[in-house]
């Protein structure tokens, strides 16, 4: 299938699909899971818990701003050319563990889970030791900027003792507290 692109007179840039219409990528892919992008997109993203990465794998797009980027230059994501509503766009963002924002500075981006004792030195990957961050919280976390590495064990210790507090067992919580306390202070694995 070969396209002829459309051509802008004046700066001579491919002209936008109209809104609406699909790209020949869209439709390959289509064919090939065996379903509408509007349909997969609204029950998996939209409505579903998949994230932007996971999704933008499955229709193979490298590029995860080619499904949900934002309008610049002229362009348009997949989302903006077939008018469906953005995913995660809430007024309020959500507290706890199902927050779809950076942890730290509550940046509205895609997120990455950042170790707090990192997995080279033995850290878990148990809920405990990761944290939801954006991509520049989490270099300055792994760079040790003190700010930035203060704030999350903050987090990191209020999540994991709300998480043990949910157990019953007096004596195996006291012993565990002192132990992740102790290894969320001392950024070191648990002995």
């Amino acid at each position: 299938m070969t396209r002829n692109p459309k051509l802008d007179p004046v700066n001579g840039r491919f002209l936008p699909n109209p809104i609406g219409q699909k790209t020949e990528k869209m439709l390959r892919e289509e064919a090939r899971l065996g379903v509408r992008f509007e349909d997969d997109y609204l029950e998996k993203v939209k409505n579903g818990d998949w994230g932007q990465k996971r999704f933008s794998k499955r229709w193979h797009v490298g590029n995860r701003s080619l499904i949900f980027g934002r309008v610049q230059e002229g362009r348009r994501s997949w989302i903006e050319m077939l008018g469906l509503p953005r995913a995660g766009h809430n007024p309020a963002p959500p507290k706890g563990d199902n927050a779809k924002t950076c942890a730290r500075c509550h940046a509205d981006v895609p997120l990455e889970r950042a170790h707090w004792i990192a997995r080279r030195d033995s850290g878990p990957s148990d809920s405990w030791n990761l944290v939801d961050l954006c991509p520049n919280c989490h270099t300055l976390l792994d760079n040790g900027d003190e700010d930035v590495v203060r704030e999350v064990k903050e987090i990191v210790l209020l999540k994991a003792v709300r998480k043990l507090l949910e157990q019953s067992d007096e004596l195996a919580l006291r012993k565990e507290l002192v132990d992740t306390c102790t290894a969320i202070t001392m950024r070191q694995a648990k002995i």
